[in-house]
């Protein structure tokens, strides 16, 4: 007999395309994915299921995500820190190449999130533009494009499923962002 179907239960999806092996992960770690990083700076595909919400979804393009250490960012207190940042930055940075998946909701939810940052980003340097060159009441354009432009980054960063590199060493990399139905649906790091 079936068991009777339960809404306020984690959606769990058949691994139609499954992991390609348990030694490369993904793995939960408390609140972080992890997954192995191959030599070719790549990571292994992840199952068919969206790492916000654990529903059925498919890959996306292939997104190369970089890190550096934290640390770093205490050289722009040196004079030219910004320079020597961003030059260390290309030298020494971390990156890895990961397909993440999504279900069709949060793809929807991302694609009008960054349409939502686009568009209100060009319309307030617009304004912002303007406001500087304007004669006659330039100043209160100019005030309200910077307070469109940080509205509408706002309003990207909340509808945007948040999803980013925590961490890259030399054999794993962490990722942040993933819904807990996704992580409780991994493996833990310790088994």
């Amino acid at each position: 007999m079936a068991e009777p179907h339960n809404p306020y239960a984690t959606p769990q999806a058949d691994l139609l395309h499954p992991v390609a092996s348990s030694d490369d992960g993904p793995w939960r770690d408390t609140k972080f994915m992890v997954v192995r990083c191959l030599p070719s700076g790549t990571a292994p595909a992840l199952p068919h299921r969206c790492v916000k919400c654990n529903e059925p979804g498919v890959p996306g393009k292939p997104k190369t995500f970089s890190w550096m250490s934290p640390a770093f960012i205490l050289i722009i207190f040196v004079p030219f820190g910004l320079f020597i940042l961003i030059a260390l930055y290309l030298a020494l940075r971390k990156k890895l190449t990961l397909a993440p998946v999504f279900c069709d909701h949060h793809l929807r939810r991302r694609k009008l999130a960054l349409l939502i940052g686009g568009i209100g980003s060009a319309l307030s340097l617009a304004m912002i533009v303007y406001g500087g060159t304007a004669l006659e009441s330039g100043g209160m354009i100019f005030g309200l494009g910077w307070l469109f432009l940080i509205g509408s980054l706002i309003a990207t960063a909340i509808l945007n499923p948040s999803f980013q590199i925590a961490r890259i060493d030399k054999d794993f990399a962490r990722f942040r962002g993933c819904g807990a139905g996704y992580l409780g649906s991994l493996p833990s790091v310790d088994n």
